[in-house]
C-alpha cells in the first residue's frame, strides 16, 4: 500500500509540473518594436544571451557571451597589505576609522578593481520593400522562452521567432512569410568594440577583440558565427549575407571565446562554435524548438502562481505596467514573478 501511495504521489507531482501554465501569466507582449536596449526582449541559455528588438524594416539582435570580459588573467592581491595590517588594526581600535579607511584604500585595494562584461555586438537584418506594418505584435512566452514578432506588410503576413536553446547551446531564428519570395534582406554587423566581419557562402563570422582595463591587457577574443538557410537565394559579399526571394529562412547562431578558466585563455573560439553548430545543422527549426521547450519547461514548470487579473490584463505589457499602481491587476504580480524566474533560468545553468 505504501508503494502504491508513493507511485500515486510521484505521478501527481509529475502531472502538476508538466501541466500547461496559464498563458495570461506567462506572456509579455507589445504593440510596437523596441527603440532602446531596455525595451528589447531577452533570451538566454546562460552561455549565450540575446536582446531581440522586433524591428520591421530593420531587425536588431544584440548578443553577449558569458566569458567575454575586458582584460585578462591577473593577480590583484596587494603585495603591500600585510606590512600595514597591524597599523590598520591599531587605527580602528583607536577609533580613527577614516584614517584606517584611507590606508586600506591605498595599500589593500589599490586596483585593479575588476573587469567589465563586454557586448558581442549586434546583427541587423535590413529588409527591402517593407511597408508600414499592420496588426503588429511582439511577445515573449515565458513558459517556452521564445520570442515571436508578427505583422502584416503589403498584404503579406510575416512571422519571426527566436530562442536560445538550453540543450543545444545555440540561438535559432525563423523568418516566414505567407507569400512566396516575400523575404528579402541584407545583413549588417555592428559593435562599439573592434570587430572584423567576414562572409562566405551562407556563413557570417564576426570576430570581436577584447579591451584593456586598469592596466590589464586584453586577452580575450570572441567569435560569433551565424549561418543562414532558406528557400531563397543566399549570397555573400566580403562582410555581409543577402537573402532574396525566400518564404522561409532559418538562422543558426553560436558564440564563443578563447576562455578556458580564470588563468587560462588558450581556447579556440572557432572550434567551439563549430562543435556547437555541427550538432544542429540539418535539423529543422521545429525539432530544435521542441527540444528546447521541453528542457526549459522542466525547470519553469516546477512552480506556478495564479492571481486574479484586473481590467488592465488585456493591455500591452508596457501599458499594463504603467497602469498598475493602485489597480486591482494582481495578475501583473504573477507575470512579474514568472518573469523573474524566467530570467534566472535563462542566465544561470549548470556549467
Amino acid at each position: 500500500m505504501k508503494k502504491v501511495l508513493l507511485v500515486l504521489a510521484a505521478t501527481l507531482l509529475v502531472a502538476c509540473c508538466a501541466r500547461e501554465i496559464d498563458q495570461k501569466d506567462c506572456l509579455m507582449w507589445y504593440d510596437s518594436p523596441a527603440e532602446i536596449w531596455l525595451e528589447a526582449l531577452p533570451l538566454g541559455n546562460s552561455h549565450l544571451g540575446a536582446m531581440v528588438y522586433g524591428g520591421v524594416q530593420s531587425e536588431q539582435i544584440q548578443f553577449n557571451e558569458e566569458t567575454f570580459w575586458s582584460g585578462g588573467p591577473h593577480n590583484n592581491n596587494s603585495s603591500e597589505s600585510l606590512e600595514h595590517l597591524q597599523e590598520v588594526r591599531n587605527l580602528i581600535f583607536e577609533g580613527r576609522e577614516s584614517e584606517a579607511e584611507q590606508m586600506i584604500n591605498q595599500y589593500f585595494i589599490p586596483g585593479p578593481h575588476g573587469m567589465r562584461f563586454l557586448s558581442l555586438g549586434s546583427l541587423y537584418l535590413d529588409f527591402q520593400g517593407m511597408q508600414e506594418p499592420e496588426n503588429y505584435r511582439r511577445q515573449l512566452d515565458l513558459s517556452k522562452a521564445v520570442t515571436t514578432t508578427t505583422f502584416t506588410s503589403g498584404g503579406v503576413n510575416y512571422t519571426r521567432s527566436a530562442f536560445t536553446s538550453l540543450p543545444d547551446g545555440i540561438m535559432a531564428v525563423m523568418l516566414t512569410a505567407d507569400k512566396k519570395g516575400a523575404i528579402n534582406f541584407t545583413t549588417r554587423y555592428e559593435n562599439v568594440f573592434d570587430t572584423s566581419v567576414s562572409a562566405s557562402g551562407n556563413v557570417l563570422i564576426a570576430t570581436v577583440e577584447g579591451v584593456e582595463q586598469e592596466g590589464i591587457p586584453a586577452a580575450l577574443t570572441a567569435q560569433n558565427r551565424i549561418e543562414f538557410y532558406g528557400d531563397g537565394e543566399i549570397t555573400s559579399t566580403s562582410d555581409a549575407i543577402s537573402v532574396k526571394g525566400a518564404s522561409k529562412v532559418t538562422i543558426l547562431i553560436s558564440a564563443a571565446t578563447n576562455f578556458v578558466n580564470y588563468k587560462d585563455v588558450s581556447g579556440d573560439a572557432a572550434a567551439r562554435n563549430e562543435e556547437y553548430l555541427s550538432k544542429v545543422r540539418g535539423q529543422s527549426f521545429q525539432k530544435l524548438l521542441q527540444r528546447h521547450v521541453k528542457a526549459f519547461g522542466e525547470q519553469f514548470g516546477r512552480v506556478s502562481l495564479e492571481l486574479e487579473d484586473g481590467q488592465n490584463a488585456q493591455l500591452p505589457t508596457d501599458k499594463r505596467l504603467d497602469a498598475f499602481y493602485g489597480s486591482d491587476d494582481m495578475g501583473m504580480v504573477a507575470l512579474m514573478f514568472n518573469y523573474g524566474r524566467y530570467l534566472l533560468i535563462s542566465s544561470s545553468q549548470p556549467g
